[in-house]
């Protein structure tokens, strides 16, 4: 292939404890831009995602960690430092009931993973029954805002904006209709320690002060969709695999653009590069910068070499390759 790829890494987890993020309610994760009443047009909604990014797991994962040790806040500066720096996850799936798993698949959409193919016969084409769109399904709730004078507490004239929110319990009875569903319903992910937290327990996770349970999980049904190191098949990004700048010049210039001995499989919509946010420096008191990366829902196909698509060999907890069939 031709192009810079620099030094690429496929890192290998091992599966050690199952965790289930279950929200309260609708909530919003915002994966790129800002939103504000201050300004007028798109800059006013907030659009969520139906998934969370990494970052944003790893950052609830660590304020559990420092509340079920009896610690404070105050001189954590990065969550690594209470996480651990060889801390990793894997997921998120989306955990809908009854058996049904889903994955996120950017911008806006998810795929719904069963024991058939996903995709039509050699097209690497995701089948329409496989693919949900929220959006168009009414599982994206609006909630209005308004900005306020923090010192009277009184809100600002003309400054309204609004946010977006995903409710995945409307989506898990979608799904389920006609069924008895007793199932949790939730975002599903693997560590690779032992965390020792007190679960069940309740954190902030999904933005505008939401709340989501978190509770420890079986996972055995899961495990089908974490790949063997070596295997070969189909495989999609549950979470954004961040690029070098050299490979994401060759991905965007070659006819069949590989990333080590993955592929993307041969259809223009398999796969989606944008930029992302590994989100916030606490240390530098700063947004982390942008990455080019390949999204959440993309298609690769070749050898597995690990659990993670991460090239660069820095970014854990990134780049989550999940088993599908195809």
């Amino acid at each position: 292939m031709g192009g810079p790829q620099g030094p690429l890494s496929f890192e290998v987890i091992e599966l050690v404890e199952w965790y289930l993020f279950k929200p309260l309610g609708p909530a919003l994760f915002r994966w790129k831009g800002e939103y504000s009443p201050q300004y007028k047009g798109p800059r006013v909604l907030g659009l969520s995602e139906p998934s969370p990014l990494p970052s944003t797991i790893v950052g609830a994962l660590a304020a559990l960690k420092i509340v079920s040790e009896g610690k404070g806040f105050a001189n954590v500066r990065d969550p690594l430092d209470v996480l651990g720096n060889g801390f990793n996850i894997w997921g998120p799936l989306l955990y809908l009931g009854n058996g049904k798993i889903g994955v996120h698949r950017y911008p806006g959409s998810i795929v719904i993973l069963n024991d058939e193919a996903i995709c039509h016969d050699g097209k690497y084409e995701i089948k329409k029954d496989n693919l949900k769109n929220p959006l168009e399904l009414g599982m994206i709730q609006g909630r209005v805002g308004v900005k306020l004078d923090i010192k009277g507490k009184t809100a600002i004239e003309g400054n309204l904006y609004e946010a977006a929110m995903f409710d995945i319990k409307k989506l898990q009875r979608e799904l389920n209709k006609g069924e008895q569903n007793t199932s949790d319903v939730g975002y599903a992910i693997n560590v690779n320690v032992d965390l020792n937290l007190k679960t069940p327990a309740l954190i902030r996770f999904g933005g505008e002060g939401r709340l989501a349970l978190v509770k420890k999980i079986d996972g055995s049904d899961l495990e089908k969709f974490v790949p063997k190191s070596g295997e070969q098949g189909l495989f999609m990004l549950a979470s954004p695999a961040l690029l070098s700048a050299g490979i994401f010049k060759s991905l965007e210039s070659e006819m069949q653009p590989k990333v080590g001995d993955l592929e993307i499989a041969e259809c223009k919509h398999s796969a989606h590069i944008g930029y992302i946010s590994t989100g916030y420096d606490m240390a530098k008191n700063m947004r982390r910068p942008l990455y080019p990366a390949l999204m959440s829902g993309s298609l690769l196909r070749g050898k597995a070499t690990g659990t993670h698509l991460d090239p660069s060999g820095k970014h854990h907890s990134w780049g989550s390759l999940v088993r599908v069939i195809g």
